[in-house]
């Protein structure tokens, strides 16, 4: 069987320690959802301070021989990946890297999968520009190499793909996914796993245009191919069901995303630790569509479970908590609890204020929630101001967000009409409907490309 691995020191003849979630194929004996997962995650933290201890030690000796200094942050960078600690394993990553450019073909590690792992953890953690940085350069060597290595392009395909996509620049990813699922399919031994990265790889792209229907039948070849690889309980089946049941949840098909995701959630929990990254999108995923199918009480349990877990990574006033606050807000407020909702909106509101310019979207959409808060408990007034100054926000964008302002409008509407404002109720009545009408329109004209 070829590999497709992520080396994290990969030495010439020599691959010590192996970290890969692309192609699955190592870690497999901790990453299926057996029924130790207590002893698996203890076991894990155990390697975790284990590895800190030993790169310590070697930091220690004053000048530690290259190839160890190497294989101790290898290791440690490699665990790292695995607890999604994507900042700590970059910055390892980068270390062996410059590592290697001192001490050159002396020290013999290839630094081309070095680059490939610094870019994947910089896309992990939203830097999409560095990342490709990163993956440009490591194609480039690639290619004076020789084009020899049939994997190593196809991965170096797979990873501009992905950072194009996020880029939005949808044209060349494409392009790039699938002259790597060509390559791929050609490629003797590599089974389904390699196919089922370059697949997943496309369906991310076509979901990302709102490519509904086709992103979802590439997500359902991918976990096939992974259930015929892994089996049914491992952490990429587990990774394919959260892709699904998000593709149905951005197609609003809430009932279908529904059983994907509490699957994934289930398979999740039982391999990773509970504030591992996956754990935390798949939370954040299965709530809202709890939230959109009227399951008020399950999406504010998630939504409080996530929210405790951003407030321990970012930190009580990051932005990111804005987010957070709110959908425990919206849960509390449409599962009849406006007097709990106000003060989470509050502080939604404060954080955004602190945050973001005054004319960002994330102002208006957390005024927005408390002017709704307000409203329910007959603080017309109050409400008023706030739905006034998410208006000017939303209005001014260089891109109006119908969807919001149809939600503002109808609001305002309805302050109006208890206020005893006839025409201004009308008046934002009419908005709303031809925003609606907009909306449904955009809907129709959505397309799907052949493929």
């Amino acid at each position: 069987m070829k590999s497709f691995l992520r080396a994290t020191v990969r030495f010439i003849g020599d691959i010590p320690y192996f970290m890969d979630y692309i192609s699955g194929r190592t870690l497999v004996r901790d990453m299926d959802g057996g029924p130790e997962k207590a002893a698996r995650i203890k076991a894990r933290a155990e390697m975790v301070a284990v590895a800190e201890e030993r790169l310590k030690k070697v930091e220690e000796t004053g000048e530690p021989r290259p190839q160890e200094f190497a294989r101790a942050m290898g290791d440690l960078a490699g665990l790292y990946e695995e607890e999604g600690r994507y900042s700590e394993a970059g910055e390892l990553y980068k270390r062996i890297l410059s590592l290697r450019e001192r001490e050159g073909s002396d020290l013999p590690i290839d630094p081309v999968p070095l680059l490939d792992n610094i870019g994947e953890a910089c896309i992990e953690q939203g830097r999409y520009e560095e990342g490709e940085s990163y993956f440009l350069k490591a194609r480039e060597m690639r290619e004076k190499a020789g084009g020899r290595d049939i994997d190593g392009k196809i991965r170096s395909l797979e990873n501009l793909g992905k950072a194009w996509t996020f880029l939005g620049r949808h044209a060349e990813a494409e392009q790039v996914l699938k002259e790597a699922l060509e390559l791929a399919k050609q490629t003797p031994g590599t089974e389904d796993a390699l196919v089922a990265v370059v697949k997943k790889g496309l369906a991310g792209l076509y979901l990302s245009q709102g490519w509904h229907e086709v992103a979802i039948r590439l997500y359902k070849d991918v976990l096939n191919m992974r259930k015929g690889v892994f089996g049914s309980v491992h952490i990429l089946t587990a990774e394919s069901r959260y892709d699904l049941g998000r593709a149905h949840a951005a197609k609003g098909a809430y009932d279908r995303a529904e059983p994907f995701l509490e699957r994934a959630l289930e398979i999740q929990q039982k391999v990773l630790s509970p504030g591992h990254p996956f754990v935390e999108r798949t939370v954040d995923e299965l709530g809202g569509v709890y939230y959109y199918l009227g399951k008020y009480e399950e999406a504010r349990r998630l939504f409080e479970r996530s929210l405790a877990l951003k407030e321990k990574k970012l930190g009580p006033e990051h932005a990111g908590m804005a987010l957070a606050l709110g959908n425990v807000a919206h849960a509390c407020y449409y599962g009849g609890k406006p007097a709990k909702a106000e003060p989470l909106y509050e502080r939604a509101l404060s954080i955004a204020e602190k945050a973001f310019p005054p004319d960002h979207p994330e102002i208006a959409l957390r005024a927005g929630g408390l002017a709704a808060a307000y409203y329910t408990q007959g603080k017309n007034a109050e409400a008023e101001k706030l739905c006034k100054r998410a208006q000017v926000i939303l209005e001014s964008a260089p891109e109006p967000d119908k969807a919001n302002l149809t939600s503002l409008y109808i609001l305002m509407t309805k302050i109006y009409k208890r206020m005893g404002r006839k025409e201004e109720a009308r008046r934002y009545g009419e908005q709303a409907k031809e925003f609606q009408r907009k909306l449904e329109v955009e809907a129709l004209l959505g397309t799907q490309p052949r493929a």
